[in-house]
């Protein structure tokens, strides 16, 4: 027995294109829906949108159906078949055919595809029946030309969406630059970035890991929407192959993606860890700097096991980039800032910095007439090292003394190199004699330096040391290292290779 076809008279055609002239949008597609499911006695009608390429999951725009699906995936659905970029007539049987339509009750599927202007399908008007039953030629084809309006109404909203999404995201990303510029706290501005990604898109819950000093493990720097406690436990993760998702991101350069962390290898060692905290799927991106070097890591953590899809991909590309040019403006500003307050070959602070730290510590002393020293040394007969071993010798002498007299100090104490071969030491809080025990202790250390030199004897070397602590005759921090200069000069006289101390007048 033949099965009955379906009809829509022309004029029931022409209504639902008069009523819906005027609607655009959603309210156009919801119109659609609903006069095509009474004028048909369709169980449900709807129209989706592709959630990623190729598709595999589809979200629905308009139904006819209270409370129907919001996004659904396409395996095991009729609806799959549209996708292949073919409309679709299933007249019966489609709850036997199709796993994920079985509890639907309905025997007929009939959907009509839409185009990009790629010929990709990007969305589909579907519509399932109770009854067994074709479409007559007629409706066929009225349903194909009312699916190239919907298309049409589905591109220009793709494109206000992406117009809308372009303006936001150009929006967002001036304002996070500009903060930068401002020379805002870094962690402040990664925050604020990723706040604004996850108020985008709310399932992602993201961080930021930079290198850690050792050069060896990555921490989080910013992670506003991670629960403390993992990030607190998160500080020194090991950059090295299998590290979890960031770990072994910063070691490879490349993007790590995990669906699922709780059967990830990657993830033996963190696994409780992350699952305690109800995270269960990381994707992890590089982000480097111009030359290809590491800046730090941008995580997306989801709530379940999760699959990217390309539009993801490229979301935490251009998250990557943003990333980069953040924390490149900071890495660059760190090394101004290095720069001019350190002194490269021995890595301790320069002259510039010394004198800006003395001057404060000099007015603190006298604001609270607290106690205050400073030495000075340099090594003795330095100039005939150069000339007799060469000046990369002299640089190693200079980088050994440096490394032995900071181990002798406090972490309140401050060295630096503020000459070629001089060194000063600002000692808060120490009365004369501490500083003279302290410049005894210098003295000593460098005395027991051994320059190792090619073919020879190693190298054996002194320093004679000034020490001078404030009195509050001292109009200025400079005549109190003046006093600590008259004193090393002292120690130059009486023999070298000692310690003098003068106390202010």
């Amino acid at each position: 027995m033949p099965i009955p076809a379906r009809h829509l008279p022309e004029q029931a055609f022409a209504r639902i294109l008069r009523d819906t002239v005027h609607e655009v949008g959603e309210r156009f597609l919801a119109a659609v829906v609903d006069q095509l499911a009474a004028l048909l006695q369709a169980q449900t009608v709807f129209v989706t949108r592709a959630l990623d390429a190729p598709p595999t999951r589809v979200e629905v725009l308009a139904c006819s159906r209270a409370g129907w699906f919001d996004a659904f995936s396409l395996a095991g659905s009729p609806c799959e078949l549209v996708y292949d970029g073919r409309s679709v007539a299933i007249e019966q049987g489609v709850a036997e055919r199709f796993p994920a339509a079985r509890d639907s009750g309905c025997e007929g599927f009939f959907g009509f595809p839409f185009f990009d202007g790629e010929g990709r399908c990007i969305g589909h008007l579907g519509l399932f029946f109770k009854e067994t039953g074709g479409l007559s030629p007629a409706l066929a084809e009225q349903l194909r030309l009312l699916s190239l309006r919907l298309e049409a109404e589905l591109l220009r909203l793709d494109t206000l969406t992406h117009l809308e999404s372009a303006g936001r995201k150009l929006k967002f990303q001036n304002r996070i630059l500009k903060m930068a510029a401002r020379h805002a706290p870094l962690p402040e501005v990664l925050t604020q970035l990723i706040l604004g990604i996850e108020a985008e898109h709310p399932q992602m819950l993201c961080s930021i890991m930079c290198p850690n000093p050792d050069g060896k493990t990555i921490g989080v720097v910013a992670a506003p929407s991670l629960p403390a406690a993992y990030s607190a436990a998160i500080q020194q993760v090991r950059i090295g192959p299998g590290v979890g998702s960031c770990g072994t991101a910063a070691y490879s350069g490349e993007r790590v993606v995990i669906e699922s962390i709780e059967t990830h290898p990657y993830w033996a060692n963190f696994r409780d860890l992350a699952l305690g905290h109800g995270l269960h799927s990381c994707w992890s991106q590089p982000v480097k700097d111009a030359d290809g070097q590491l800046l730090g890591v941008f995580a997306i953590y989801h709530c379940q096991p999760t699959k990217p899809t390309a539009s993801d991909i490229a979301l935490i590309e251009s998250l990557a980039d943003l990333s980069s040019l953040v924390l490149g403006h900071y890495a660059i500003l760190d090394e101004l800032r290095r720069r001019a307050t350190t002194d490269d070959l021995t890595g301790l602070k320069n002259r510039a910095c010394f004198m800006q730290m003395l001057a404060a510590e000099f007015q603190r002393s006298q604001r609270h007439e607290r106690p205050l020293s400073v030495l000075m040394f340099d090594l003795d007969h330095f100039k005939s090292i150069n000339d007799s071993h060469g000046h990369a010798v002299g640089d190693a002498v200079l980088r050994a003394v440096g490394a032995v007299c900071q181990a002798q100090l406090r972490s309140e104490d401050l060295l630096a190199r503020i000459g070629g071969e001089e060194f000063a030491v600002i000692l808060p809080e120490t009365a004369t004699a501490g500083a003279l025990e302290v410049g005894e202790k210098l003295r000593a250390a460098v005395a027991c330096l051994s320059i190792p030199l090619p073919g020879q004897a190693p190298l054996q070397i002194s320093t004679s040391v000034g020490c001078a602590m404030l009195s509050g005759g001292e109009r200025n921090h400079e005549e109190l290292l003046s006093l600590a200069d008259k004193a090393l000069y002292r120690a130059k006289d009486g023999g070298r290779n000692r310690v003098c101390g003068q106390l202010a007048d």
